[in-house]
């Protein structure tokens, strides 16, 4: 087995009350960002800590990303791009598509053009249902 796959980092992302933690496979996520492959160079992380912290961003927006970069496509809660129902636009921002467009900063501000892209998809989708 690749030795690669065993080692895990964690995520530290959000502050306070809204802090998450979350333990990824150091192969996949470096492969999804050059921000991520420089922060786990021996020069930015500490071996014994393994730990990228990420304290501006939101725990649900990253969620996202580390869901993409396993499964590689967008997977949201409760979130069906092909639903008929009614939303309102504050809902919208709240709900699906604020999602989106978090993603879509977290991935420009990540350098992940491939997420860019496919969050732009995925918004494009969720206009057709509207």
């Amino acid at each position: 087995m690749n030795s690669s796959l065993e080692e895990i980092i964690t995520l530290e992302v959000g502050e306070g009350d809204k802090e998450a933690k979350y333990s990824v496979h150091k192969n996949i996520i470096c492969d999804t960002s050059p921000f991520f492959e420089a922060a786990c160079k021996p020069e930015w992380m500490k071996p014994e800590d393994k730990v990228i912290k990420l304290p501006e961003d939101d725990p649900k927006i990253i969620r996202l990303l580390i869901c993409w970069a396993y499964h590689d496509k967008i997977s949201i809660p409760n979130f069906d791009i092909f639903t008929e129902r009614e939303t309102s636009l504050e809902e919208s921002m709240n709900l699906e598509f604020g999602l989106l467009v978090g993603l879509y900063l977290v991935a420009e501000k990540l350098q992940i053009d491939r997420l860019k892209n496919d969050t732009i998809d995925a918004m494009i989708e969720l206009n057709k249902t509207r």
